[in-house]
């Protein structure tokens, strides 16, 4: 059974060398981003999730990015497509259920029990194709409330700007104490 396991990592590791490899040599423009991820209570792979980028914040925890970041009214969450990273990382489920989270309820109908999990990670974005005039873009934002515990936050959502690309990869962080 350990053989198989550690088999099993060595092709993993194998398919994700060969795509950077890959993108590289194409001029892909990689983009790694930080940030809280936003997804169904279910232990399946999501189809998409929110993305709250963090930027220059990323030394913070889990709890100290909901008590603070959460609270600005004026933060954006991104919808992502998030399911298609499956095909260039075959083990990004067992990486996302790996995360430490924090459970919550939201409003949104696209969470159907209305529990979801909040998470910190970092998503490999290919904006290569970001400026094409012919990918199509919605910019208008609606309004998610989120609870945790005992505190209610007002989330804006939209969906992920061109700027962002399209999500390749999940690249885990190891934060401190929630």
């Amino acid at each position: 059974m350990l053989i198989k396991y550690i088999i099993f990592i060595f092709f993993m590791l194998e398919i994700s060398t060969a795509w950077f490899s890959f993108a590289k040599g194409q001029n892909r423009n990689l983009v790694h981003a930080e940030g809280l991820i936003i997804y169904p209570d279910q232990d399946a792979l999501p189809q998409d999730i929110y993305f709250y980028p963090l930027g220059k914040d990323s030394v913070l925890t889990l709890s100290e990015v909901i008590s603070s970041k959460l609270s600005d009214t004026s933060a954006i969450a991104y919808q992502v497509y998030f399911q298609g990273i499956h095909w260039i990382q075959p083990d990004v489920l067992d990486r996302l259920l790996e995360l430490k989270y924090v459970k919550g309820q939201t409003s949104l109908w696209m969470f159907p029990d209305k529990s979801v999990r909040l998470t910190i990670g970092i998503i490999i974005f290919d904006n290569t194709m970001a400026l094409d005039p012919n990918n199509p873009y919605n910019d208008q934002k609606t309004k998610m409330i989120l609870s945790i515990g005992n505190s209610e936050y007002n989330i804006q959502l939209q969906e992920a700007p061109r700027e962002i690309g399209v999500a390749k990869y999940l690249e885990t962080r190891t934060f401190g104490e929630q």
